[in-house]
């Protein structure tokens, strides 16, 4: 059995904290807690898209 890839690790991340912040926007939820929900998830998103751009150019250069 493999374990899942750091990129994978972080998609899961991003899924799960995409979820939380739905359920907080549909509620009526304090609004500093949806902007740091909000900017948890942009950093996440961009530590996956840097992780994926290092994986396709170490591909690239084999």
């Amino acid at each position: 059995m493999t374990g899942k890839t750091s990129l994978e690790v972080l998609k899961d991340e991003i899924t799960m904290k995409r979820e939380e912040l739905n359920k907080l926007v549909e509620g009526n939820v304090n609004r500093q807690k949806l902007l740091k929900i909000s900017m948890d998830l942009d950093e996440l998103i961009y530590k996956y898209y840097l992780l994926e751009k290092e994986f396709k150019e170490d591909k690239a250069a084999d």
